[in-house]
């Protein structure tokens, strides 16, 4: 309640939970993340106490009375489910692919798998997905839980030594499509 009570006024889109599934299969189930537990039993409970905390930041969101929007981010089976609310998405993306060249501005894969996904978005947009927002993940090349700094993630490049940083040939594409609101027809 106090950071809707502070902030209230000037954010207009809450998420309450990030990356659910992740927290419980892969902290709880798999042990891949942090706290690195092998126990279904648990990640069941995980997934249950998540699912508490969303209700209750809903709750003091409203009780608050914050301006904006707020819930979790999930696609077409909550359409179905709950009568399509409005919907956010707040990280989609993937690794530099091995296959790509050894230039490191180059990433083939990822403008491959953003078209196929922004399509896929496209198309539940039209079967009537309430989309308000959507975000690639991830800007920058960042540090992973699990993978540490060998994965890359970013549109932009860094040079981890020098932080300096490059645009990739994704960060090109994805920027002419955002600009343009539309993808490429190829």
């Amino acid at each position: 309640m106090v950071v809707f009570t502070a902030l209230g006024d000037r954010v207009d889109r809450w998420l309450t939970i990030n990356e659910a599934k992740i927290i419980a299969q892969q902290g709880y189930q798999y042990g891949r993340m942090a706290p690195g537990k092998i126990n279904s039993h648990a990640a069941g409970v995980v997934i249950h106490h998540l699912n508490l905390a969303h209700g209750r930041a809903v709750t003091a969101f409203r009780t608050a009375k914050a301006k904006g929007r707020i819930g979790p981010d999930t696609l077409t089976r909550t359409r179905r489910e709950y009568g399509s609310p409005e919907v956010m998405i707040t990280e989609n993306g993937v690794p530099d692919s091995d296959g790509d060249s050894g230039q490191p501005t180059v990433d083939h894969a990822r403008v491959e798998f953003l078209k196929q996904h922004l399509r896929a978005l496209h198309q539940a947009i039209t079967d009537g997905c309430r989309v308000i927002g959507y975000h690639a993940w991830s800007l920058l090349d960042n540090f992973e839980w699990a993978a540490g700094y060998s994965q890359r993630w970013g549109l932009v490049r860094v040079d981890f030594d020098t932080f300096q940083r490059i645009i990739k040939g994704s960060a090109s594409w994805y920027s002419t499509v955002a600009e343009g609101n539309q993808l490429p027809r190829k």
